[in-house]
């Protein structure tokens, strides 16, 4: 009896050690350095505010003032947001390929310029993307930030165009 007794304890201790080391593994195999910082949380929604309070006429932008020279938009009393929806429009609704690949151009300066090298990012106009950089695919991405905002373009004193959702993508 003494003997059959002892077997359980090296049963019960190989059980044991065996879960310790499944549990040090699975910890260490599967943990993730988590990357969202409150600087990093930020990212999308402070590219939103940028793009929503900052004037044309505030910005030294090559690809602004490229915008006012081809007389396409002559208004530099708005916002980045509604050179962006007007543009959109303006491919849209009224056949200008210019404005296509100025609304390009300009996601693009504003990206590359705001959001840093480390992340991923996507500018889109309701479902149609204008600008994506790529980091690493959004589908592998371990964190993904999103901001939109709903905007309109006023066509005339009667007419307005949207609600458009200006959406930028960001994810590391």
């Amino acid at each position: 009896m003494g003997k059959k007794g002892s077997y359980f304890y090296v049963i019960d201790a190989f059980i044991a050690s065996a879960i310790i080391i499944f549990t040090i593994l699975f910890i260490t195999r599967y943990a993730q350095t988590d990357s969202a910082t409150p600087q990093n949380i930020n990212v999308a929604e402070d590219f939103m505010l940028y793009l929503q309070g900052t004037d044309i006429r505030d910005t030294d932008s090559e690809t602004v003032a490229d915008i006012l020279k081809s007389s396409v938009v002559n208004e530099t009393g708005q916002t980045l947001l509604t050179l962006l929806t007007e543009l959109h429009y303006l491919e849209k609704e009224k056949g200008c390929t210019l404005c296509g690949e100025q609304l390009y151009n300009l996601s693009k300066e504003l990206i590359e310029d705001l959001i840093p090298p480390a992340f991923g990012a996507r500018f889109l106009m309701n479902t149609t993307p204008y600008y994506t950089r790529q980091g690493q695919t959004a589908s592998e991405s371990m964190t993904h930030f999103t901001s939109q905002r709903l905007t309109f373009y006023q066509i005339n004193d009667s007419a307005i165009f949207g609600p458009l959702t200006a959406h930028i993508e960001v994810w590391q």
